[in-house]
């Protein structure tokens, strides 16, 4: 086995638990924040109440965090989220997006019917 090779098997070994890390525990509740004020729009467990809401389940989690840190410093606007965003602490940020970047996403099939059309010369 080729030296390159064997470091590399090597170092996927030793990330796995730290990959294991990154994933909720069963069970596992969510922040207080999210329960409390997040969840109302985005769901507790990242699946929106309503389409005009962005589902948050499975966002990666630094997207999730730098959104966040802009709508807190006004760097970003939105009516809704610039106050709940400018009361949270970095401490709940960080938690907000780690819970969220664990859930799992919901993948959405569009419920179409594609009517019959015949080839035109039949």
């Amino acid at each position: 086995m080729k030296l390159a090779t064997l470091m590399a098997t090597a170092a996927l070994f030793a990330a796995l638990p730290a990959m294991a890390a990154d994933e909720p525990a069963a069970g596992a509740q969510p922040p207080a924040k999210v329960a409390q004020t997040c969840g109302a729009c985005h769901g507790v467990d990242g699946v929106a109440k309503a389409p005009m809401y962005p589902d948050l389940a499975g966002q990666y989690k630094d997207y999730i965090e730098q959104a966040l840190r802009e709508y807190r410093n006004g760097e970003r606007v939105n009516p809704i989220m610039d106050p709940m965003a400018k009361s949270l602490s970095e401490a709940e940020i960080v938690e907000i997006a780690t819970w969220y970047s664990q859930q799992k996403p919901v993948v959405y099939t569009p419920d179409i019917k594609v009517p019959f059309v015949p080839k035109a010369g039949n």
